[in-house]
């Protein structure tokens, strides 16, 4: 069991997750698009998760 909002940040990241796999098993560098837009997915899956920790805690 898996509760909507967990699933929901994980589908999010997957872009990011491609971006990774690229860069370290495709050796392709990302372009500064991607780097920005991978950076403001984390920020806003880092920012969600540490807002629903503070309100369960």
């Amino acid at each position: 069991h898996v509760r909507a909002q967990t699933a929901g940040m994980i589908a999010s990241l997957e872009s990011v997750y491609g971006i990774v796999a690229a860069t370290l098993f495709l050796r392709e560098i990302p372009s500064f698009n991607e780097f920005a837009g991978g950076t403001l997915i984390l920020a806003a899956a880092l920012y969600s998760t540490l807002k629903a920790s503070k309100a369960a805690g």
